[in-house]
């Protein structure tokens, strides 16, 4: 009587409709890391926090969508202007500008097909690099250093704009109202910017922002194998943050913990490396290597 399988015939399961869900969107996410330079750990947190991961999530509040949530405005200019760069040319060349430096398309139809594009993964996620790299960019020629995670996703929430001007009113004046600086932002996103009906202080609102980039983990001991699948490959990405989310910091090798999971280009830590090679397969397959190795490392 033999009291343990052989590993070379490991029992599998069908992967659920979900999972494959899961799968093709990570997929796209890494790939558009991969192009992009942009860090996966970074967009995978931003879209799980954006959209629970649902390509064609659609805001209650206002024209943000897909995985990313970009707003109408936001998607047309980053199509005109990083469209030729990521292989969307043609989408390109119909977006103008008004008077008032305002995103246009001529014809309603060609609008309403650029706009859909926002519910392709992978356009979304090419998207969302590119944006992470000018706000990366914006940011730093205001504040003079690297923005930290948390301040890069302001900048998706914000505008770089707006996210200089939060991170600027955090030093100079933290107890002021949030929504006051921020009226419009603040109408649509009630949550972030009130804790039961009280108005969040700046400080508060900066703390919401920055601290979600770092924390909002799911469990990986409970709810769907999709759910699990996607814990288990950013948390283990959390585990490797010296992987930054822009190129700049990822191409410091003193940077903080950076030698501590990278070894001549490449992770080396047995969960690191079981998720990252992983990521290209099915997601189940990817839950169970990486729950093996966390087990053996």
């Amino acid at each position: 009587m033999f009291l343990f399988r052989s590993s070379a015939e490991p029992q599998s399961r069908p992967t659920t409709a979900a999972e494959a869900g899961v799968s093709r969107v990570v997929s796209a996410i890494q790939a558009a890391a991969q192009k992009t330079g942009t860090g996966f750990d970074y967009l995978l947190r931003t879209a799980r926090r954006e959209s629970s991961l649902q390509p064609t999530a659609q805001a209650p509040t206002s024209s943000a969508r897909g995985l990313y949530q970009f707003i109408d405005s936001t998607w047309l200019t980053m199509v005109r202007e990083e469209g030729r760069n990521l292989g969307l040319g043609r989408f390109a060349e119909q977006i103008g500008r008004d008077a008032s430096g305002r995103p246009t398309v001529a014809d309603p139809a060609a609008r309403q097909q650029i706009l859909a594009l926002r519910d392709d993964p992978a356009v979304s996620a090419l998207m969302a690099g590119a944006f992470t790299n000018r706000n990366a960019a914006e940011l730093r020629s205001a504040t003079g250093r690297d923005p930290t995670e948390g301040e890069l996703y302001m900048a998706h929430f914000l505008g770089s704009g707006g996210a200089a001007r939060l991170i600027n009113a955090n030093q100079s004046n933290p107890q002021a109202t949030a929504a006051r600086l921020f009226p419009d932002a603040a109408g649509a996103n009630r949550r972030i910017f009130f804790d039961q009906g009280r108005p969040r202080t700046i400080a508060e609102v900066y703390q919401v922002l920055a601290s979600g980039q770092s924390t909002t983990v799911a469990a990986t001991g409970g709810g769907t194998p999709a759910a699990q699948t996607v814990a288990a490959a950013t948390s283990a990405q959390e585990q490797a943050s010296g992987w930054s989310a822009v190129p700049r910091i990822n191409a410091d090798p003193t940077r903080p913990f950076h030698s501590l999971f990278a070894g001549g280009g490449g992770p080396i830590n047995a969960f690191v490396a079981a998720t990252w090679t992983s990521l290209g397969r099915d997601a189940a397959t990817a839950a169970r290597q990486v729950n093996l190795a966390t087990a053996l490392s």
